[in-house]
């Protein structure tokens, strides 16, 4: 469209135009000039009432386009969490069987243990473990559940250091004499919840291990075994502990030597789950780790409300 004032001054122009006649050449040039001119402006005017609609046209495009990717990303988004609620609860089904599993082999193991000759392989194993730990220790994390009755074995000395140790203490005190039937029954609560103690840890361990585990390549048993022999420093100064029955002085040398092994047994957890994981650096290991230990303390936090102190 042309503006009314545009239009005026166009009709002006050719109706000097057509006097054209009786104007002298520089005149009749200064009108062609004019008329140029207007007609350009008359152009652009017409252009940019095209590209107004075209722009707007292109604006709403642009708009929908938007919100047709925002639904995009909302519904993959919905489908990710839902494949991931999914996934956890494979894993917790997953995990609930490995667990009735790893029972049945733990009664099966108990059975068929032949004390003098699994005890005798247990003894070997431990003097080479001295020898070379690290390299010990990968070989267990790397074989699997072939361990599985020495880590059985490991567990039940350990739950039976802590069981005589734990007794002699209430011996000591005279809780066991006590005319007191509360006093009683709270010793013999504390006894029975320190006696579980050791299981309780290596089952959270492993667990905790299972859960965080996305290669999902391992099994409890296998995990166990890692978990239970990275443990064998503490089982050690468990049963070294037991001196204390003989008097409450070596607790001078047993206490400290407890923390050494403590010690002791977190680089050797760190080593076989680090094996167990096929990590190749130790930097990008050592963040998992850290997770796996702080999960670790974080339910040991709860369990401790309940009297049971993970180690």
């Amino acid at each position: 469209m042309v503006a009314k004032g545009q239009g005026n001054d166009t009709i002006n122009i050719l109706f000097s135009y057509e006097r054209g006649s009786t104007m002298s050449e520089n005149e009749k040039q200064k009108l062609d000039e004019e008329l140029k001119g207007k007609s350009s402006e008359i152009q652009k005017e017409e252009t940019k009432e095209e590209v107004v609609p075209a722009t707007t046209e292109a604006k709403e495009k642009e708009s929908t386009e938007k919100e047709i990717k925002e639904e995009i990303v909302q519904v993959s988004s919905e489908i990710q969490q839902e494949a991931t609620s999914n996934d956890f609860q494979l894993d917790k089904e997953n995990l609930k069987s490995e667990t009735s599993a790893t029972i049945n082999e733990v009664r099966e193991t108990i059975k068929n243990v032949n004390f003098k000759e699994d005890t005798e392989a247990t003894k070997g194993f431990l003097m080479k473990f001295l020898k070379n730990p690290i390299s010990e220790m990968k070989m267990v994390a790397s074989s699997g559940d072939s361990f599985f009755k020495m880590a059985v074995i490991l567990a039940a000395v350990w739950t039976v250091a802590v069981f005589l140790r734990q007794f002699s203490l209430m011996v000591r005190y005279g809780s066991l004499g006590s005319i007191f039937r509360a006093s009683l029954v709270d010793s013999v609560l504390g006894i029975a919840k320190s006696t579980v103690a050791p299981a309780v840890s290596l089952v959270v361990m492993a667990g905790i291990i299972l859960l965080l585990d996305k290669s999902k390549k391992h099994s409890l048993m296998g995990v166990l075994t890692t978990v239970t022999v990275a443990k064998m420093p503490l089982i050690l100064a468990e049963v070294v502990s037991l001196l204390t029955v003989i008097g409450s002085e070596a607790s001078r040398l047993t206490s400290p030597f407890m923390g050494f092994c403590r010690v002791i047994s977190i680089v050797l957890m760190f080593f076989g789950l680090k094996e167990l994981h096929q990590e190749s650096d130790d930097n990008t290991f050592m963040k998992k780790f850290i997770i796996i230990q702080l999960a670790f303390y974080g339910v040991g936090i709860i369990t401790g409300f309940l009297g049971i102190n993970l180690v």
